[in-house]
């Protein structure tokens, strides 16, 4: 350090660069011994401040990272959205929408939103410029086996409605774009 001190008295260096280089250092030293206990033959043992899945990589194995820099997002899959798209012909009837059952496209499990601790978030009030569908939004409880960001199959239940006809859907028939059912008239004659 003598010759540090010999260094700045004869003002080849400022005592502010002095400072300045002793800062870097002991920030230097610092991230060094921050990392040191996780680094092991393969590489640098990082671990995240909180469990959940990792649901996307920002950086490729062996890329050289900076101290701060993101390399990954944890997603805890504690809470899931459910998003629906709503043809805007049915926009009138979006305000009765109560809750949703869904089925996720790699499984047979009907959910209920019910069951799930879910609630109706939102629904839009216009269309999306490239899109002319109204998104309805759902937030549910994660029960483990459902995948964030798959495709599902949305049945959205609304208001209970008085006087109309209710037919399960395998007894509509269609016909060159035209849906309709059969009524029995008698034990062999039936209506279209």
């Amino acid at each position: 350090m003598k010759g540090v001190v010999a260094f700045i008295k004869d003002q080849i260096i400022s005592a502010k660069d002095d400072e300045q280089s002793k800062l870097r250092y002991e920030t230097a030293k610092t991230v060094y011994q921050a990392q040191a206990s996780d680094i092991t033959a393969s590489g640098v043992s990082v671990t995240s401040p909180i469990s959940g899945y990792i649901k996307n990589r920002m950086v490729s194995q062996g890329e050289y990272v900076s101290v701060g820099q993101p390399i990954a997002t944890v997603s805890q899959n504690k809470r899931l959205q459910l998003r629906a798209e709503v043809s805007e012909n049915h926009y009138k009837t979006l305000k009765n929408i109560s809750s949703a059952n869904f089925k996720a496209a790699y499984d047979d499990v009907v959910y209920k939103l019910s069951d799930l601790n879910g609630r109706l978030l939102s629904f839009g009030k216009a269309s999306g410029q490239q899109s002319f569908y109204i998104p309805v939004t759902f937030e549910f409880d994660n029960v483990g086996d459902i995948i964030p960001g798959s495709f599902t199959e949305v049945f959205l239940l609304s208001s209970p409605q008085e006087n109309v006809l209710s037919i399960p859907v395998s007894s509509v028939t269609e016909e060159q774009g035209l849906h309709f059912v059969y009524l029995q008239l008698d034990e062999e004659g039936y209506k279209r």
